[in-house]
């Protein structure tokens, strides 16, 4: 009876330990390694990665970042965020020429007025001025592509209902994609990863190059026009991406949907969780089950079931550490 007993509370501390380092997998967790976001975009190239942990730069090593004014670095989605409105980070004379592409970051505010920019090429002070903006307004966000002869032939979002924001984005991250593909003449955009909404590319821009001035992070092409707004997890992407792609990083950034096949997972130390309202599961290899074949067994010494309370109370502390921690 006694060894019955000691069997269920080791268990009860090993499966308690589980959940807890499932629940601790969001905001602010570690970063994961650049291999697993490539693996999530299905090997795509990642053109310029820029997570913001504590500095501006982009980890691909592709491009060296700048940055002006006052920026400071928070918890973010994962590991830190930058927080602009004072500042903004840039690349000199980035330049995207007659390629697709394609951005996605997120941001977190509690409101802003007028039109600033999360990220930008142009100048924006006119939305048909060279380049691409992607901008935060109170109740939308707005994409715009200029350098059409006329202003009227310009790309705009303005007025499309799907920009309109979620109801409940103020003060938790919200994920943006634009894309922009031009082989099939179309502009697309999507909400945390839901559905992408398409609109076609004017004719006017089928031979315009959407390069402005310096890729501006948190700022317009000309380091105007910062919102007060933290910004994470900036990637641009030099191709079109697919609604496959968009659910491949629902899968990566949530790690609760789709099989081994659709939902790449980075390795166990830095795989990714979502936020706790979405409740994400733990991955197979260390999600705790309940079966009599992996039920922790009753030791058959005393010398056995110490070393085995001993490591199901040293799980326990670690949890209690990483809580003290965040």
């Amino acid at each position: 009876m006694r060894n019955k007993i000691f069997s269920g509370f080791l268990t009860f501390l090993l499966i308690a330990s589980c959940c807890s380092a499932a629940v601790l997998a969001k905001e602010g967790d570690q970063t994961p390694e650049l291999s697993a976001l490539s693996s999530a975009l299905g090997g795509k190239d990642v053109a310029i990665y820029v997570p913001f942990d504590d500095e501006a730069k982009d980890v691909s090593g592709h491009e060296t970042l700048y940055t002006e004014g006052d920026l400071t670095y928070e918890s973010g989605f994962f590991g830190k965020a930058v927080r602009v409105g004072h500042g903004y980070a840039g690349v000199e004379d980035y330049s995207v020429g007659m390629s697709s592409f394609s951005v996605m970051l997120f941001f977190k505010t509690s409101g802003v007025p007028s039109d600033p920019v999360l990220a930008a090429t142009q100048n924006w002070d006119n939305s048909n001025n060279d380049g691409w903006v992607i901008s935060l307004r109170s109740g939308d966000v707005r994409c715009a592509i200029g350098g059409a002869e006329n202003y009227d032939d310009r790309f705009d979002t303005v007025g499309e209902s799907y920009m309109n924001l979620p109801e409940d984005y103020k003060d938790r991250w919200v994920h943006v994609t634009f894309i922009v593909d031009r082989e099939n003449k179309q502009v697309g955009f999507a909400y945390d990863f839901d559905q992408i909404h398409w609109k076609a590319l004017p004719d006017s821009l089928g031979a315009v190059e959407f390069d402005g001035y310096d890729l501006c992070i948190g700022a317009d092409g000309m380091g105007q026009y910062s919102p007060d707004a933290a910004i994470d997890e900036f990637i641009l992407i030099k191709s079109a991406l697919t609604q496959t792609d968009v659910d491949g990083m629902k899968a990566y950034y949530t790690a609760e949907a789709g099989t081994a096949e659709t939902a790449p997972q980075a390795p166990a130390e830095t795989d990714p969780q979502a936020p706790a309202e979405t409740d994400p599961q733990a991955p197979a290899e260390t999600d705790p089950q309940a079966p009599a074949e992996t039920e922790p067994q009753a030791p058959t010494t005393g010398e056995g079931g110490i070393a085995l309370l001993a490591f199901a109370v040293a799980a326990a502390a670690g949890v209690a550490l990483t809580l003290r921690r965040r």
